[in-house]
């Protein structure tokens, strides 16, 4: 079991890295709709994402990292928080701005899709 320090320690590392990246992609997390529009378009193009990145496209790289430390930071606070952590997503967002945009934006993205696959299943 990891201590709380090195979990806080490790909450930390992904945070600056999910930053750096964002940066690298001149992507503005405080935008909600960009945000949204980012996550949107990951998640809808995530394999030929990957492809691009095996094939060289750094931007395509860092796209399928931040992809990753996403999901990497998210089972983190899970750890750190327990299961309901998405639920308490709102006390989070002042320690952690940029994890917290994608997380809202992460999250509506894949509420809508949900939406869509039921009317979808309904036709």
């Amino acid at each position: 079991m990891f201590t709380k320090e090195f979990l806080e320690h490790d909450l930390n590392d992904l945070k600056l890295e999910i930053e750096r990246r964002c940066i690298a992609l001149q992507l503005d997390c405080s935008d909600e709709v960009q945000a949204q529009m980012f996550v949107h378009d990951l998640l809808r193009n995530i394999e030929q994402l990957k492809l691009k990145a095996t094939h060289g496209d750094m931007l395509a790289r860092i796209k399928v990292e931040i992809y990753g430390l996403f999901l990497l930071m998210y089972e983190a606070n899970q750890d750190q928080f327990g299961s309901d952590y998405s639920s308490k997503i709102d006390e989070q967002s002042k320690l952690e701005s940029t994890w917290v945009m994608l997380a809202r934006a992460m999250w509506k993205e894949l509420d809508r899709r949900d939406v869509e696959n039921m009317i979808k299943d309904m036709k």
